[in-house]
């Protein structure tokens, strides 16, 4: 048996009919491997940034990993959040701000809500879970721009389910923000809207949304970031 991981490969798809039922179906071929991104436990998501820099993994191995590629188009690892020993302080503020700012090689233009999100959202080292295994990070989503990285199944300062919020500008590396869901239940999933929202001031932003275990979906949009 392989080992558990992520299997980054190139496909092709066919549509046939299926001679019994007289219905379309979808036929896919695997053409090539790529690489194989390796975890040390069942990969439970993966999300493809849309400027092809990175790939994100969660696991049941209780990490978040992103992956960069380089020139010869492997990957390597980039970063990784676990929801047990990592520590995010209040004194590391100003190195984040840095972060969400343009000057990088990964970096782009700040947005208002990447510039306010450390502001107005609290974080201290106490928002990561240590009980079993409703804590997972799920789900993976990045913003259609490639700015932030939604992963859900953290909680908040207070022992509230949420969602991570990760920023482009400093590599995924560090968490930017924490998002409430105000479930009873842990957030499972997370989708942005693929396309930006216009606001009547013609400043744009996106929508985006979060499924819990509880059945409920949590609309929101990055204008969140910008409100105490």
């Amino acid at each position: 048996m392989s080992s558990p991981g992520a299997l980054c490969g190139m496909g092709c798809c066919h549509s046939k009919t299926n001679t019994e039922t007289g219905r379309p179906h979808l036929e896919v071929r695997l053409s090539s491997k790529l690489e194989w991104v390796i975890q040390a436990s069942r990969v439970l998501g993966v999300a493809w940034d849309p400027r092809d820099r990175y790939i994100c993994t969660t696991s049941a191995d209780r990490t978040c990993r992103v992956w960069a590629r380089n020139k010869r188009k492997s990957f390597y690892p980039k970063a990784v959040v676990r929801t047990y020993d990592a520590k995010v302080m209040a004194k590391e503020a100003d190195n984040v701000n840095e972060a969400l700012e343009p000057g990088t090689e990964d970096s782009v233009p700040a947005s208002l809500a990447e510039r306010t999100v450390r502001e107005k959202i609290f974080i201290n080292d106490s928002h990561y879970a240590h009980d079993a295994t409703a804590h997972f990070f799920r789900r993976p989503s990045f913003s259609p721009d490639g700015r932030l990285l939604l992963v859900p199944g953290c909680l908040t300062p207070h022992g509230d389910y949420g969602c991570l919020v990760l920023a482009r500008g400093d590599g995924f590396s560090n968490p930017a923000a924490i998002i409430n869901s105000g479930s009873v239940s842990p957030t499972v999933c997370s989708r942005f809207f693929p396309s930006p929202v216009r606001s009547s001031d013609q400043s744009s932003h996106y929508v985006f949304s979060v499924g819990t275990a509880a059945a409920q979906l949590v609309l929101y949009d990055t204008t969140v970031f910008s409100k105490g």
